[in-house]
């Protein structure tokens, strides 16, 4: 396993870290909302004073804050881990793009060398060209449009960042 697939990987765990934790804390302010209403309910059938209601709703109310605010926290960081798992995947494919196009345009190289003697020593023309060799030349157009496309989701990637984090990044 190569370092951009172990980092995939590690994010993809750390995404589900996240995504369990949300849901952990979904479910708490859930709880909170219904604690609100029964405290609520207490006040209005015990003999509670205003002071110990007020005290026990605001009690339940700073800790659902809390939760929102961490809900908002690991938003933000879900979003960050998904787009540097985006961000890796296109690298990934690019770079497998790129071994792959190598090794076409080689093979491409050799059979035009081989078609480029038998030519020589037949007196052929272009037209007996191998329709394997036609086959490598639109599968390397392929994926030179594939590894532009993936560029230029790149650089979209990038630039739809905060302009703070591009410049933390140096970017």
């Amino acid at each position: 396993m190569n370092q951009a697939d172990a980092a995939i990987a590690r994010l993809r765990l750390f995404l589900a870290d996240i995504e369990g934790k949300e849901k952990q804390l979904q479910t708490m302010r859930r709880q909170f909302r219904d604690q609100m209403e029964r405290v609520i309910g207490f006040a209005l059938y015990r003999e509670a004073s205003v002071d110990q209601t007020l005290s026990m709703l605001t009690d339940v109310d700073e800790r659902e804050q809390a939760v929102e605010l961490t809900l908002q926290h690991l938003v933000r960081l879900r979003d960050r881990v998904r787009a540097e798992i985006e961000s890796l995947e296109l690298t990934r494919g690019i770079e497998a793009a790129k071994l792959e196009l190598a090794d076409l345009e080689s093979r491409k190289a050799r059979l035009e060398a081989g078609a480029t003697a038998m030519e020589s020593s037949a007196g052929g023309s272009e037209a007996n060209e191998s329709p394997s060799l036609e086959e490598l030349r639109a599968e390397i157009r392929r994926l030179q449009a594939l590894i532009h496309e993936a560029s230029d989701r790149a650089i979209r990637s990038l630039t739809a960042r905060s302009p703070l984090e591009r410049s933390r990044r140096g970017v």
